[in-house]
């Protein structure tokens, strides 16, 4: 098995294949050891935009298409039948393991097990399945042999924190994918991304700067943009220039935290290089080169509040939104008016918000939001 890459690594690959995606099969490879885990599987399905539907698949090379294909096929077929689906479904944006599901042993009876991943070398999941929109489906998971013993609580919270990149890509995918296809004739589709985005070519120069990284530029601390060029504190500027040159001539993401003198968390920046051709186009040798430099300030969260209740307690969107309300003191009645729906659709939410977090009253509800560590780290 390969070394443990280092999480910036990971982030790297994924931001990477937002315009390259080639990049899928990398962060899945490196996922994979950072888990310690022979496999994977990324599936994203946009009805909206089919061309952007993925399903990428790593560790089970030695396998031929036609195997695989076959295993996609009871996969397919056992879907209804797989407690991991049913929990999933149960569950959504939460990540879990198959130990969370039933006991070993029981599931070791189930057809999934029996029929699909222990002829597979299967024998333990770590997964994620969330949608954002009646239009998208996203599933990830990653897959360990009997020999590597089953997932940890702590490699659950390393795929939680996977997710909030996770969408941002698929987010940022979708909108160079309409910026490509001439939906809209500017970078400005761009601009409401929650991250910060540069567009710059091999010498720092920007070309464009959305919302996010224009608002890490006014506070002059750790990364500024002077006279059209991107602009380091002096004893990192040469090293941020070097990584924008080699991941534009050679393609490979690369990673620098970028430290502050106020003393505050060092703005987190990941640079991947832009894709200059599509498909199977005769490469345009005149075109100028550019890189994507991605801009995170750790003081600004990375997932809303409702994001972040759906991740912790596996709501759906529906349900986070009503938990939100009540967390920032609204009640059941205002937080249905807040929402356009019925005091009775709340109660049933709230039926189902109790069950999933185990509370059985309002104020021990939000008090185990409150109380929640990954809660407390955002309110930080």
């Amino acid at each position: 098995m390969p070394p443990r890459p280092d999480f910036n690594t990971i982030i790297g690959h994924l931001y990477d294949a937002a315009s390259n995606i080639a990049s899928w099969l990398d962060f899945l490879r490196a996922g994979s050891a950072y888990f310690g885990a022979f496999g994977a599987h990324l599936i994203h399905l946009d009805k909206e935009n089919p061309e952007l539907s993925i399903s990428y698949v790593v560790g089970f090379e030695h396998h031929s298409l036609d195997i695989q294909r076959t295993a996609m096929r009871k996969q397919m077929e056992l879907e209804k039948e797989d407690p991991r689906f049913n929990h999933a479904r149960r569950f959504p944006n939460m990540p879990f393991r198959c130990t969370d599901v039933m006991p070993v042993a029981e599931f070791r009876a189930s057809r999934i097990y029996r029929e699909l991943l222990q002829p597979n070398g299967i024998e333990y999941s770590l997964m994620v399945q969330y949608s954002d929109t009646p239009e998208d489906f996203t599933g990830l998971a990653f897959f360990r042999g009997n020999e590597a013993g089953p997932f940890s609580d702590e490699d659950s919270r390393g795929l939680g924190e996977l997710i909030p990149h996770l969408r941002r890509t698929l987010a940022i995918q979708r909108r160079l994918f309409q910026l490509d296809h001439g939906l809209d004739a500017s970078y400005q589709i761009l601009e409401s991304l929650p991250s910060g985005l540069v567009i710059v070519d091999e010498q720092g120069r920007s070309e464009f700067a959305n919302a996010a990284a224009r608002s890490i530029f006014a506070e002059r601390d750790g990364l500024d943009i002077s006279t059209g060029k991107l602009l380091a504190r002096p004893q990192q500027q040469a090293e941020l220039l070097a990584i924008i040159r080699q991941t534009i001539d050679h393609g490979r993401p690369g990673a620098i935290a970028l430290v502050r003198a106020s003393g505050k968390p060092a703005i987190q920046c990941v640079v991947t290089r832009l894709a200059m051709n599509r498909g199977e186009a005769p490469a345009n040798l005149i075109a100028r080169p550019r890189a994507a430099v991605y801009l995170a300030d750790p003081t600004q969260p990375l997932e809303t509040p409702e994001q972040l209740l759906q991740r912790i307690f596996g709501l759906t969107h529906a349900e986070a939104r009503i938990l939100e309300r009540l967390v920032y003191g609204r009640t059941p009645e205002q937080a249905a008016s807040d929402s356009g729906v019925e005091l009775s659709t709340v109660r049933t939410q709230l039926k189902s918000i109790f069950a999933k977090t185990n509370t059985t009253r309002q104020p021990e509800l939000v008090q185990r939001v409150l109380s929640s560590p990954i809660w407390m780290a955002r309110r930080v």
